[in-house]
């Protein structure tokens, strides 16, 4: 029997059989790699063909969300409450601004005072309510009564949730 295998290796046909598979595994290992960088290549073709439609998404988004304010800030009943401010908890408005969160797809919508007292609210009522919550140290509320308008993408004091406020 050794002798048959040492007969096999002289006459070269193992070492045929062996470059072959040597051969035929780089073979693999090269086309394994040009299939990687092909599906890599594609990956990044859709990303970026996606890309400005979810920048234009989220660009629409946020315009959406800036109009609140600007709408707010002429209704009668936000203005008559920030007149009251004084007064928390009015339920007309609090109704009026869950409405306005449940269409605009915002999670909170507040109304806060000259003094940064979140007066009204869209989740009065619940345990994590805004009302009484005091957002004078915001760089948005501080931004705001300095310059008439201000926003800011952060963590919320009370949700701990990160949004445009």
């Amino acid at each position: 029997m050794l002798r048959e295998a040492v007969a096999r290796l002289r006459d070269g046909r193992w070492l045929a059989v062996v470059a072959a598979l040597a051969v035929l595994a780089g073979a693999i290992a090269i086309a394994g790699r040009i299939a990687s960088g092909q599906a890599a290549d594609n990956l990044r073709d859709t990303a970026l063909a996606a890309l400005p439609l979810a920048a234009g998404t989220l660009t629409g988004e946020i315009e959406k969300q800036r109009l609140v304010p600007l709408v707010l800030a002429r209704d009668d009943a936000v203005r008559g409450a920030l007149r009251r401010a004084g007064k928390m908890q009015e339920a007309a408005l609090n109704d009026k601004l869950k409405a306005i969160a449940g269409d605009a797809s915002a999670s909170a919508i507040y109304v806060i005072d000259t003094a940064g007292i979140a007066i009204s609210a869209s989740n009065a009522g619940e345990p994590t309510s805004f009302v009484g919550i005091d957002y004078n140290f915001r760089h948005y509320f501080q931004e705001a009564m300095a310059k008439g308008a201000a926003s800011q993408y952060g963590l919320g004091t009370i949700s701990g949730r990160p949004g445009l406020y």
